[in-house]
């Protein structure tokens, strides 16, 4: 539509600037992480304003309550890591000025876990079963503003605490917003930034714009866009003009030329800003931006995955919402500490198991590069068996086990549409995976893969009478995300792939994401050359990652899993699964350097040892060669019982493990060789010697390819003397965000680690800041996540810190009884 004259001038204005005149922001956004009441107790109109919440506890967002009990088995189980559930309060008072009573005024919940009921002065404004979902709630028609005060309160019901497979964690556990805005303005997730036509030298921008009006008037309002490049460049504007009825909402596209784009990739994550302003007469309403990348992705049934144009295979991993000692509220510092780890090795590509994350997280994906299949639900319809002791036990009751299965009918398609409404412009999403392992909830499904494969559509027929609910159910939902998106393709994590061919499940979906069935890759190519395929969930071992370097259709695999994770555990104390590259504390473990081997492009050797008399593995006296044992399937899990140690009893039969991705990798035990090895003469592609055990210096020496000569020595160490204390940062501000973790280990006289022997270590610290836990890395530590002590492993532990809102410094000592203790100084502000 055709602007004024004078609306045009007020434009130019703004298009120059963009965002850059100094004037009062018409959207006010404000942390609502801060100044709540809390108690974990169930009352009845605690959700009024006059209710009495005096002797409640102060507490900060996100919080989640269950990591701050002791472990237990009362009231607890091995699926939810022994932490109890429950039912607790929040309740948050505040003020609005009087200015803003024109405004249209939302909260914005990134997730509450679970069951989760809201009021507002009293009003009930509604409940939100599903924990991993982020949503919101308009206050507008019942907010006070001045001196009278608003009353929020979120009633969070967990007390079927384990009806989820894994750790969920307890109350609002993600971050909180308040929004205010004009009537008229953009919603919650309104803009949408896509790139085609995308080339070196230039790049088409799409851009779809919800404007809402709750007003009661229709408004002409005007619009101006302006991209911001990576670096704070205004590459491209345009302007708009509409009309917006009253209660209506108007949906406009806009086309931008970018040229010479910065391609968002996994080693240059070059991010844009889209900001979107309206104008009614003149006079700014609204102020809308997002975070955006220029990205081409691309999956080929015969060659795998292209980004911008190049053939690369995903290294990724599996990931679980929840870090150690910190629960399921987790700071974004912990998630860079994490993510930092997983890049350091090779990592490009995580999945989300098996709900949407936190939007920080997607955040910091997009910033250090990695790809993310963003995966929505780990049940539909039907319930998955759950337990109390031990994993596969299947002895918890239905009323601790029911889950999301009975809201799905109802709440599925909106849950769904959350997600990919609120991630679509995350450049690191690159599939939205609608569901997890399904099928074991519908029992032919077994039957129907383990028929010989000429007897698969008979049984199929026989059993379901040749129809499948489930496939039903997941081209709905795949409807629904195409409703929203069509820049991706949808995908499934599916286990019994041979059942998912003949049911048409794997049809259903657009890529087929194998668990587990490597040794279906080639069938399943042949039978159709035309299936995008990967391996969404796959063991730690050499062999899956050999399967799809070996396959070009293959393009990636997500290992099982990245970070150890709380629950699906059990027997007591066992709280979590330890199948990872790193443990509870972000350790690296031995399997993480295996991998760092296969993954990094950059020469590496490692070693480790353990007793060959409990070993996974045997020596074969014929061949001079270190063989597996015979595994079942449950064992491709585990990872032989190494540690980075040369502690043992003279004379002891030792297998000692290097990891190398050189040829040729030689032992030296104080200083004799013991003979060169080719990983490749290994099925696991890791070299091994069975020695006898002498102290003193075990040295691999790696011959790469490239004529470097690589070592690794490990020491035989007398026992801890001193604690050294090692924090990853040395300076963080004083914004109650910024956290610092000090790593804490043992060492001898002479500086060599200590691993073969554990001491209880002690914090002591000074200074404005919080503490957010301790964790040595074991998944049998049951000693409480919030404490001043902690017991190490292998020689390690973690005390993690965050800041207040003084300037000042942290003072932290570590110390042990008999042992020379250690302190570090963190500035913060200064």
């Amino acid at each position: 539509m055709r602007l004024t004259l004078f609306h045009f001038f007020i434009f130019t204005l703004y298009l120059i600037s963009c965002s850059r005149l100094p004037k009062e922001n018409s959207r006010m956004v404000t942390d609502f992480n801060f100044g709540w009441k809390f108690i974990q107790e169930d009352l009845p109109g605690a959700g009024k304003p006059d209710f009495d919440d005096a002797a409640w506890q102060d507490v900060r967002l996100p919080h989640d309550w269950s990591a701050e009990h002791s472990f237990t088995r009362e009231n607890a189980g091995a699926n939810n890591a022994f932490l109890p559930g429950g039912v607790g309060w929040y309740r948050k008072t505040f003020t609005l000025p009087k200015k803003t009573s024109q405004n249209a005024t939302w909260i914005e919940f990134d997730g509450i876990y679970n069951n989760a009921e809201v009021w507002i002065n009293g009003h009930y404004l509604g409940n939100w079963p599903y924990g991993y979902s982020s949503f919101n709630y308009d206050l507008t028609p019942y907010l006070n503003f001045g001196l009278k005060k608003n009353l929020i309160a979120v009633k969070v019901d967990h007390s079927a605490y384990i009806d989820c497979r894994w750790y969920a964690g307890s109350g609002i556990y993600r971050n909180v917003r308040l929004v205010s805005t004009g009537r008229v303005h953009i919603p919650v997730w309104g803009l949408f930034v896509t790139a085609s036509q995308i080339s070196k030298n230039s790049a088409t921008l799409n851009l779809q714009i919800q404007i809402q009006n709750d007003g009661d008037l229709g408004e002409n309002v005007e619009a101006a866009i302006c991209i911001i490049s990576p670096d704070n460049r205004i590459v491209a504007e345009t302007k708009f003009e509409t009309n917006v009825a009253p209660g209506s909402l108007n949906e406009v596209t806009e086309k931008l030329k970018i040229r010479n784009p910065e391609l968002w990739d996994t080693r240059s994550p070059d991010m844009y800003t889209a900001e979107v302003k309206l104008f009614i007469t003149g006079r700014e309403i609204d102020s809308y931006r997002v975070d955006f990348g220029i990205r081409d992705i691309r999956f080929d049934s015969k060659t795998g995955f292209f980004l911008n144009g190049k053939n690369m295979k995903m290294k990724g991993v599996c990931l679980h919402h929840d870090a150690g000692c910190v629960g399921a509220a987790v700071p974004a510092d912990v998630w860079e500490r994490r993510l930092s780890k997983l890049k350091d090795i090779g990592c490009n590509a995580i999945r989300t198991a098996h709900n949407p994350p936190a939007p920080d997280f997607l955040d910091l994906c997009d910033r250090m590069g990695f790809l993310v299949i963003d995966e929505a639900f780990d049940e539909w319809n039907r319930c998955k068996s759950k337990w109390i002791t031990v994993r596969s036990a299947y002895d918890g009751p239905d009323s601790l086990t029911s889950g999301y299965p009975k809201y799905f009918q109802e709440w599925a398609e909106l849950d769904l549409k959350h997600m990919v409404l609120r991630d679509r412009n995350h450049p690191s999403v690159i599939l939205w995976s609608i569901g997890n392992e399904i099928e074991w909830t519908f029992p032919y499904y077994r039957p129907i893969n383990n028929a010989p494969k000429d007897k698969k559509e008979e049984v199929f027929i026989k059993l379901a009478g040749g129809k499948c609910e489930l496939v039903d159910i997941a081209n709905r939902m795949k409807k629904w995300v195409k409703e929203i998106d069509t820049t991706r393709l949808v995908t499934a994590g599916e286990v019994l792939p041979d059942a998912d061919i003949i049911t048409g499940f794997a049809d259903a979906v657009e890529v087929m994401g194998f668990h587990y069935k490597a040794e279906d890759y080639d069938w399943t190519h042949e039978q159709n050359p035309g299936r995008i395929m990967l391996g969404s969930e796959s063991w730690g071992q050499y062999q899956e990652w050999k399967g799809c370097l070996d396959r070009d259709f293959i393009s990636g695999i997500f290992l099982w899993t990245g970070i150890s994770y709380l629950g699906e555990a059990g027997p007591w104390p066992r709280k979590g699964s330890r199948s990872s590259l790193f443990d509870f504390a972000c350790f690296k473990t031995p399997r993480g350097h295996f991998f760092e081997c296969l993954w990094n492009e950059d020469p590496k050797v490692y070693l480790c040892t353990n007793l060959i008399a409990g070993s996974e593995y045997i020596y074969n006296k014929g061949s001079g060669l270190v063989e597996d044992k015979q595994k079942d399937r449950l064992r491709k899990w585990s990872w032989d019982n190494v540690v980075e140690s040369w502690n043992y009893q003279e004379g002891d039969s030792v297998l000692v493990h290097a990891y190398s991705n050189s040829p040729e990798t030689e032992l030296f035990m104080n200083g004799k060789s013991l003979g060169r090895k080719d990983p490749g003469d290994f099925n696991d592609h890791a070299v091994k010697w069975l020695v006898l055990f002498e102290p003193g210096e075990l040295e691999a020496k790696a011959y790469h390819e490239n004529g470097d000569t690589l070592t690794y020595v490990i020491q035989t160490a007398d026992s801890p003397h001193r604690i050294i204390v090692k924090a990853d940062k040395e300076n963080i501000q004083p914004d109650e965000y910024d956290v610092v973790h000090l790593e804490v280990s043992l060492v001898d006289k002479t500086g060599i680690p200590v691993v073969h022997e554990e001491r209880k270590v002690y914090f002591s610290v000074e200074g404005d800041c919080r503490l957010l836990g301790v964790d040595n890395g074991s998944a049998y530590i049951t000693q409480d996540n919030i404490s001043d002590h902690c017991v190490t492993n292998q020689g390690k532990c973690l005390l993690i810190l965050q800041a207040g809102k003084a300037s000042g410094k942290i003072k932290v000592k570590a110390s042990s009884v008999g042992l020379e203790s250690s302190s570090t100084v963190i500035n913060v502000g200064i």
